[in-house]
Order: C-alpha cells, then sequence, then structure tokens
C-alpha cells in the first residue's frame, strides 16, 4: 500500500472521558489519506478498549505502547513511526472540524512551505453549555500577515503567540533534516514548547490561514498543564531550547524567547505559590534556570531593547536580585488579584444586565471567567468597531448599546492604554460613573480557567 499523505499522533493516557470524541473527528475527516497513530502510556481507565474497537474497524488507526509515561516520549515514538509526507497532532481531550486536513493540505501540497498553521478555538465545557472563543497566533495589529507565506523572522512575535503544535502541518522532511524532537521529560505540560520553538528556528517558510480548525479544550483539571508543578516543565523546556539554539537563532529570537518563557514561568510559579508558598527547596530547583536566564537576559543590548518590552520591570528586578522576594512579591499580587476578581463578580451578580466592552482576548477571558462563576446576566459584547457575533453574543456599537440597554452595567475589559477611551465615550453617551466598572486585569486567555473562586458560584 503506498503510504498516507498525513500521518496524525495522539498521545494518551487514561484518557477514556473525552478521547472517543477525539478521535472521531480525525476518522470522520472530509480528507481522508491519513494514518492516525495513538501512543498510549498505560492507561488503567478503560482507554484502551476504547482504542481497541476502533482499530479493528478502521485500518488507518494504529494503537502503540509506551514505557515512559512522557508526552514526549509518546509523541517522539509516533513521529518515528509515520510514513506520511506531512505530520500532524491531535490531542486526546480536543476535537477538530471536520474540514481540518483538507484545508491545510490544500493549503501546504505541491508548495515550498515547511508548516501551515490556523488559527483555533479554545472551549470549555459548562453544566449547560459549551462555551468558545477563537485565538490566533497571528495578533490582530499583524493580520496582514494571513495568507502571506513568511519566514518565522519575519515575524517574531510569533514566538509568544504561535505556542501550540496542533493546529498545523508540518512537513516531514522538514522536521527530521533538523532533527527537530520533543524532549522526553516525564509528564505531559510544556513538552510542545520545545518542538514549536525549534520549529519556529529552523522554518524558512511557513503559511498562516484564517480559518479556525482546532478546538482546544481548556479547564480540564485532569491535565498536566493544570499540574503544581507547571512551573519546573517550563524550566526544563527553556533549557531543553537554549541548548538547541546557536549564534544566528539567538541573534534573531532570543529576546522574544526569554519573553515567552519566563511569561510562562511566572504565571505558572505563581499557582504553584498560591498552594504551597515558598520554600527553600523551591529556590534549590529554580537556581539553574535563573541563573542562566538571568546570564542570558543580562547579556542583551540595551537599550535597543527596552526591559519593559521584555518583561515588566518589577518582576524581572526582582527576579534578578533575590528569587525569595520575588516569590513573596507574586505571591502577594496574586492573591490581591483573585481577590479583587472575586470582589468585582459579587458585584457584577447583583447587576440586573451586563455588556462586555471589548472583543479580544481580554473580553474573552473576562466573560470566561464570569461564566464559571456562574454570572448569566451577560447581554451583549459593545466595541468601537462592532461585528456579528463574539462568544455567540451579539456586538453592538456604544451608541447602539446605550440606547437598547440603558440600565446596563458596562465591564471595560481592554488594557490599561485603552481603559480611558472606553470611559469617556460610556460618559459622553450618558452612562453613569457608577454604571461603568473595569474589570480583567491580571485575566488572560492562559488562566481564565483556574481562577474561578475555590468552588464558589455567586
Amino acid at each position: 500500500m503506498p503510504n498516507p499523505a498525513i500521518s496524525i499522533t495522539m498521545p494518551c493516557l487514561n484518557s477514556a472521558q473525552h478521547i472517543a470524541e477525539a478521535v472521531d473527528s480525525v476518522l470522520v475527516q472530509s480528507f481522508t489519506d491519513f494514518e492516525l497513530i495513538v501512543v498510549d502510556s498505560g492507561s488503567t481507565d478503560g482507554t484502551l478498549d476504547i482504542l481497541y474497537s476502533y482499530a479493528a474497524k478502521d485500518a488507518r488507526v494504529q494503537v502503540l505502547h509506551s514505557e515512559k509515561k512522557s508526552m514526549g516520549a509518546q509523541y517522539n515514538m509516533g513521529l518515528d513511526a509515520t510514513l506520511g509526507e506531512f505530520i500532524g497532532f491531535v490531542e486526546s481531550d480536543d476535537y477538530i472540524a471536520p474540514d481540518m486536513f483538507e484545508v491545510l493540505y490544500g493549503a501546504i501540497s505541491g508548495k515550498d512551505i515547511d508548516y501551515v498553521k490556523s488559527n483555533f478555538d479554545m472551549f470549555i465545557d459548562l453544566p449547560d453549555q459549551r462555551l468558545f472563543y477563537a485565538h490566533g497566533p497571528i495578533a490582530e495589529h499583524q493580520r496582514e500577515y494571513y495568507g502571506m507565506v513568511l519566514s518565522p523572522q519575519q515575524l517574531c512575535e510569533l514566538v509568544r503567540r504561535d505556542i501550540f503544535i496542533w493546529n498545523g502541518l508540518y512537513r516531514r522532511s522538514f522536521i527530521t533534516g533538523y532533527g527537530i524532537r520533543f524532549q522526553e521529560t516525564p509528564g505531559a505540560a510544556f513538552q510542545d514548547a520545545g518542538f514549536v520553538s525549534q520549529v519556529l528556528m529552523n522554518a524558512k517558510s511557513a503559511l498562516y490561514i484564517k480559518n479556525s480548525l482546532y478546538h482546544y479544550r481548556k479547564g480540564n483539571m485532569a491535565a498536566s498543564s493544570s499540574s503544581s508543578k507547571t512551573h519546573s516543565f517550563v524550566m526544563d523546556e527553556f533549557l531543553y531550547v537554549m541548548d538547541k539554539m546557536n549564534k544566528h537563532t539567538k541573534d534573531l529570537f532570543l529576546p522574544a524567547f526569554l519573553r515567552r518563557y519566563f511569561g510562562s514561568f511566572h504565571n505558572c510559579l505563581r499557582q504553584h505559590l498560591s498552594h504551597y508558598g515558598y520554600t527553600d527547596e523551591l529556590s534549590q530547583q529554580t537556581e539553574r534556570f535563573r541563573k542562566q536566564f538571568l546570564d542570558y537576559y543580562n547579556a542583551l543590548s540595551f537599550p535597543q531593547l527596552s526591559r519593559s518590552d521584555l518583561w515588566p520591570p518589577q518582576d524581572l528586578t526582582l527576579f534578578a536580585e533575590g528569587f525569595k522576594a520575588y516569590c513573596i512579591d507574586s505571591l502577594a499580587r496574586y492573591t490581591s488579584d483573585s481577590a479583587a476578581h472575586q470582589r468585582a463578580a459579587e458585584y457584577l451578580a447583583e447587576q440586573s444586565e451586563l455588556l462586555i466592552c471589548g472583543v479580544g482576548e481580554n473580553a474573552a477571558s473576562v466573560y470566561c471567567y464570569l461564566m464559571r462563576n456562574g454570572l448569566r446576566n451577560m447581554t451583549a459584547f459593545c466595541s468601537g468597531e462592532p461585528e456579528n457575533r463574539f462568544c455567540g453574543k451579539d456586538v453592538l456599537s456604544i451608541e447602539q448599546a446605550v440606547i437598547r440597554y440603558p440600565d446596563a452595567t458596562f465591564v471595560i475589559t481592554q488594557s490599561a492604554q485603552r481603559q480611558d477611551t472606553y470611559k469617556h465615550r460610556l460618559l459622553d453617551a450618558g452612562i453613569a460613573l457608577k454604571r461603568i466598572i473595569f474589570f480583567g486585569e491580571g485575566l488572560f486567555h492562559h488562566n481564565w480557567h483556574e481562577l474561578p473562586t475555590k468552588g464558589k458560584v455567586f
């Protein structure tokens, strides 16, 4: 038999709750010339029975077994077994659009492109609905790059935004030619980070398309990304990637990689500290990462690169001066942010109608946070540039919103630079100051599913 056009790898471990939805979404693809390699690392919850049932009915499904409980090892085993010209990935608790691989294959086949990627939806299952919002690897202010064949070197911003492996297709000869592999550390969290970083460092040509084709589950608290050790996974991936960088890639990408990995480390460490607090053991575990990060950071040329462009100066200054002080400050601000979000959510729950100002990631994060806390009084979104729908709700202009919902409370979710613009437009439209609230500072798409207040529903 000829080799398939696409090889898809799916790692799994005790995924019985969601894996049928994931596998079904692959098997019903409009593009049929593929193989699905599922690599299990010792499931005991019935996952294997489900997989064997699929393999018995569809010859495109292979089930492999990994002795290591390491997603990196599972992905590498899948890569070693692939026969297709192109490689794709699907996680066992996600699912994909029926035409995902038809669209991606059509975009890359016959072209001199190392990989192609699409936008995707993040989703979370609430008791009464599945809640989605879209995300893209290219920022809104750079959307002209969609549909353009480019080198990642043209758009270093990709290092911070294009951080997942599963929303694309990769040419197998590109992956094998550069020896791009996953790090085989225990567990599963962030092991795709090193792979994506290597792809960005080595790719000569890439294509990003606007279609939202992958559906990524957030809020699965059994997932490794919800582990208390995620900060250590980030450290492992950072050190792994730095070992892969040569002088050329360091000159191009180092500032972006430092910002990417420090941001992930900072956010994951705050969550760890919120559960366990600071310990000397934590400091010892972190020392190698801290030393190497600061060596690279201090070698950067300033003022060509502003420190505030790299990361908020307060965090980096404390991180450099002393890890314990940095942890104490980070925990204090995390606790303060969480308490402020709780108080604001309690206030918003008392209002008859809410309109959320904005249609970007901040607005979606606030909406998802409030929905997870049981608020169902959010009527619509309003924006300076209204669109048809966002997160399943109408999007109105500020003027339309004020006329249609004169008694609503308006929730401004924009960054500090744009908050005043929204506030003044609302005040000019006759909205009383007491009906304008700022909400969401420190609440972003990477953590909106984790911040609801310890099981409390308002």
